[in-house]
């Protein structure tokens, strides 16, 4: 394969990533507002902004072109609070709220939209949790949003490991 196929191949699985990562973003800007609206807006779920960057030959870049994600530095102890298998590594109730809502949230999407957020990790600054490297999983095309997309087998890992919590039963995800 040549260098030029091989990169355009690289960016369009990078620019999937991007998707995933927008859309989590998304989700979790409606989440925020959910919790505000039943007055549990005490924590909040955010992703930093994420750029897919197309490098030059030069001096910074190892080859010909180079692709690469440039997102903010993330401050504080990294932790890694479920895998995109459904693997639940901490319990965290709020980012637990989370899957469930974008699950269900996501169901009530034309079917290319449906799936959940998962691959949660990133850290926590007060009561702010800051995402990163986020996967989504959908039913309709598992090309989509990257290679980390389990389709409807990662979707039902998630269900099987979720325990709904309050806060869940508070924005009537139960």
């Amino acid at each position: 394969m040549q260098q030029g196929t091989k990169l355009a191949s690289n960016i369009a699985e990078m620019e999937e990533d991007v998707n995933a990562h927008m859309m989590a973003r998304q989700y979790a800007n409606k989440f925020n507002k959910a919790l505000a609206k039943a007055g549990l807006a005490t924590q909040t779920v955010t992703y930093h902004p994420v750029n897919l960057v197309l490098l030059e030959a030069g001096r910074s870049a190892p080859g010909p072109q180079t692709a690469m994600f440039l997102e903010p530095f993330l401050t504080g102890r990294f932790v890694k609070w479920q895998c995109n298998d459904g693997e639940v590594k901490h319990i965290e109730e709020t980012l637990q709220a989370f899957f469930h809502f974008s699950n269900k949230h996501m169901q009530s999407q034309p079917i290319a939209e449906q799936g959940v957020v998962v691959d949660i990790q990133g850290v926590q600054c007060g009561n702010t949790f800051t995402l990163t490297d986020t996967a989504v999983h959908c039913i309709s095309d598992k090309r989509r949003f990257g290679d980390t997309n389990m389709g409807e087998q990662g979707i039902k890992s998630f269900i099987m490991s979720h325990s709904c919590n309050t806060i869940c039963s508070k924005l009537g995800l139960v």
